[in-house]
């Protein structure tokens, strides 16, 4: 590989790479004091915060905040208004502001449990910042007709900074949320789809497997009741008596498994369930079978002809409804091609 061709394969792996972590620079919003919406300062602007907190390398798609790199931030912030305003640190407003900055960056308490909104309250005509805190909120006072010293409408401005320094630490958790709904709802539309179709009353009993917890799993199991299904019956009692017979049958109660919900995979289950058999000629029977997918095989007993002890069937069965309910739109492709054909005779 000539050393041109690979430096190119290097730039465009690392320009590759960039753009995977970039996320898009916010609009600056400054917040509205007493009715006046506060101007862009250009020393708060995103523009100008955005390189100096480092953002650009830390956030990640889709603008998520790693934990770790919360306590930097907020003490980049704290550290920027202290160079904008060294003679307002001591000013009542700038010690509560930079010691809930400073309990965050500490681990004294998180960004998210402080409410970062300017609050307007029209009817006392005030905008609080920090309204929650026990220290005190920060208080405009709009019946004053003086307008608001620079270093507090930096502190407001600073505050709606944090707010989306806020979102981005917020995101990460709520990718996993939205991870795992997804999840779930993807097991739920398999389960649908490939999993062993339930009959209406079917679906009222199995609610009872549904949770509203979305980090759970999804179903992993299912009630069998009152389930029509058809096949054939075999007499095993002797050679000269065993002809295939058809048979319909009922599995009063029973239960299915899925052997791997936890991938998403419905298409497989085992189970078994009490069953009840009317065959051609053996008339009504009762016992047992087991099922792989929609196969299903069992044994039951019917009433012996000639008295005596009762004779054993061979159930082997096919779940209809299932396979028929897969096979939907194979059926209704089927059926248009079939009418094709015919409008072709016409």
């Amino acid at each position: 590989m000539s050393a041109a061709l690979r430096w190119t394969l290097l730039l465009w792996v690392f320009v590759a790479t960039q753009a995977v972590a970039a996320v898009t620079m916010p609009a600056d919003e400054p917040p509205t004091i007493c009715g006046r919406k506060l101007d862009v300062a250009a020393e708060l602007s995103w523009r100008q915060l955005w390189p100096e907190l480092g953002l650009q390398r830390v956030l990640r798609e889709p603008g998520s905040l790693p934990a770790p790199e919360v306590p930097r931030v907020v003490q980049g912030v704290a550290k920027k208004f202290r160079f904008l305003h060294p003679d307002a640190v001591g000013q009542p407003d700038s010690l509560v502001f930079l010691q809930v900055l400073d309990d965050i960056a500490q681990g004294r308490r998180t960004l998210q449990s402080v409410d970062w909104g300017v609050v307007a309250n029209q009817e006392e005509r005030r905008v609080d910042i920090l309204e929650t805190e026990k220290e005190g909120a920060i208080r405009f006072d709009c019946k004053a007709a003086q307008t608001p010293p620079m270093y507090r409408e930096d502190i407001a401005r600073l505050a709606r900074v944090l707010e989306k320094i806020q979102n981005f630490a917020n995101t990460a958790p709520l990718m996993v949320i939205n991870a795992t709904v997804a999840l779930r709802e993807k097991q739920a539309t398999d389960l649908l789809r490939n999993g062993l179709t339930m009959t209406p009353w079917e679906m009222k009993l199995n609610e009872r497997f549904l949770s509203d917890d979305d980090a759970r799993s999804g179903f992993n199991r299912q009630i069998i009741f009152l389930r029509p299904s058809a096949g054939t019956e075999m007499n095993t009692r002797s050679r000269a008596a065993a002809d295939l017979q058809g048979s319909l049958a009922i599995e009063p109660i029973g239960m299915v498994w899925y052997l791997d919900p936890e991938k998403n995979d419905y298409r497989e289950w085992v189970g078994v369930s009490a069953l009840v058999t009317s065959s051609t000629d053996g008339g009504l029977g009762y016992g047992a079978l087991v099922r792989y997918g929609n196969f299903a095989a069992g044994l039951a007993l019917h009433k012996a002809e000639n008295g005596g002890r009762d004779d054993v069937y061979l159930f082997l069965g096919v779940d209809l409804m299932n396979l028929l309910d897969s096979k939907r739109s194979d059926l209704e492709a089927f059926v248009e091609k079939y009418r094709g054909r015919v409008r072709q005779l016409k």
